[in-house]
């Protein structure tokens, strides 16, 4: 039985983008999952108040290539004992 490995293949985000359009963000979270966007509110924030900021949370950015590695990585997770 393998220990336990801080390096597990997750389909979680690895790092993320952010643009800018107008008063909007969104934020492009890279994971090989894709799931709805999620669209937050940013009026109610300190230093935004009295402000419609609107962030809109994007998954899925680099997904076709990230699923790719993931696979590949869960190949690779059966010879590292």
């Amino acid at each position: 039985m393998c220990p336990a490995s801080p390096l597990v293949p997750s389909r979680n985000k690895l790092f993320q983008r952010v643009k800018k359009e107008g008063q909007n963000f969104t934020l492009l979270v890279a994971s090989a999952d894709r799931k709805a966007p999620e669209t937050h509110l940013l009026n109610d924030l300190e230093g935004f108040k009295g402000k419609e900021l609107n962030l809109k949370v994007e998954y899925g950015d680099f997904s076709a290539n990230l699923a790719k590695v993931v696979d590949e990585l869960e190949k690779v997770g059966s010879f590292s004992c």
